[in-house]
């Protein structure tokens, strides 16, 4: 828990400024959620005693209805929940978790009044920022069996700049008659574990390194396709000043080549080509051998984690199923948890 906010902003900056980062969010959002998960009603037709047309014709009802209630469902007027489902797992995945209050509010038009609000991680924390205790600790309250009871919920984004001042209130989990009103949104990878975990928390140094390692390869090569060649001069302590000190005199000496340009060197000088070997031939090996380190932490295979499939068909074919196993499992989950 007190390492959580610096996951937190190490996950959010790789998600902002990694490729490989952003691609792994957005590949397990895509193969979890797509175009968003719809209800597929079936009812049991022999408990409820009626035939099979009837089920049927109840079942249709019950997905137009819900058709009609997804359109409406974003508490902030703005998302479906198509796009909602995308958000939030996408949040969860960034972020380690996040919350869903059930609210209600029946504007002009709406044929339900239920709707979603989604709330960033941030917002749920301990009061007054008090230190966590055996009943209440990352914001979640819970009673003497561990059950969680009570969310503490802050008015506004922790990190928001704007004057004001922070206040909390206790949202319940469940109303008085068991139905939830918050949907908390992560994965528990430890008993009594009360906040997620960002997906990226066990590769942010890893991703750290590839992207300054790229960042250096491009810059290198950018460099040198700046210099064609260095001019080599003989040394002559009277005439030229020591390495490090500036001469103002070695400024018309100097030479910008430009396409086609002639130079003229001074007696004594010579001119070398340079080559500094950019682009690294061994830069794409070795950044397939880092994300291959990636995708067994991520549950990614390394080549869909980079969209780049050049092994034979069965192995391609073997790296799907594999991927499609976890986005099963992942699917499953979110359905169930949200």
């Amino acid at each position: 828990l007190q390492d959580l906010p610096d996951l937190r902003g190490r996950s959010r900056d790789l998600a902002r400024n990694s490729p490989i980062a952003t691609g792994a969010l957005a590949t397990k959002t895509t193969g979890v959620v797509g175009e968003g998960l719809r209800l597929q009603a079936s009812i049991n037709g022999d408990v409820l005693g009626i035939s099979p047309e009837q089920a049927d014709e109840y079942e249709r009802e019950q997905e137009r209805e819900w058709e009609i209630f997804c359109g409406s469902v974003d508490f902030s007027r703005v998302q479906c929940l198509d796009e909602l489902q995308q958000l939030a797992l996408r949040s969860s995945l960034e972020s380690g978790d996040v919350f869903g209050v059930r609210r209600y509010r029946k504007d002009a038009g709406d044929a339900y009044g239920t709707k979603l609000q989604l709330i960033e991680a941030d917002r749920v924390s301990n009061p007054n920022r008090a230190a966590d205790s055996d009943r209440i600790a990352g914001g979640v309250e819970v009673d003497c069996d561990g059950v969680p009871i009570r969310y503490h919920v802050s008015n506004r984004h922790p990190g928001n700049l704007r004057t004001g001042v922070l206040r909390w209130e206790g949202v319940p989990s469940r109303t008085e008659d068991g139905r939830l009103v918050v949907l908390h949104l992560f994965e528990r990878t430890r008993p009594e574990q009360t906040r997620g975990v960002p997906f990226l928390a066990t590769v942010v140094e890893h991703m750290q390194q590839l992207s300054t390692y790229s960042k250096a390869e491009v810059d290198a090569a950018v460099i040198s396709s700046f210099v064609t060649g260095v001019v080599e001069t003989p040394v002559d302590e009277d005439e030229n000043p020591v390495v490090g000190e500036r001469d103002a005199a070695l400024a018309a000496n100097e030479v910008k080549l430009g396409q086609g340009a002639i130079i003229s060197l001074a007696p004594g000088e010579k001119f070398n080509s340079f080559n500094p070997a950019r682009p690294n031939a061994n830069f794409d090996p070795f950044v397939q051998a880092f994300c291959r380190e990636i995708g067994v932490a991520l549950e990614l295979p390394t080549e869909l984690l980079l969209k780049h499939f050049t092994a034979s068909y069965s192995a391609s074919r073997a790296a799907l199923e594999m991927a499609w196993q976890t986005f099963r499992k992942n699917r499953s989950w979110f359905a169930s948890r949200f």
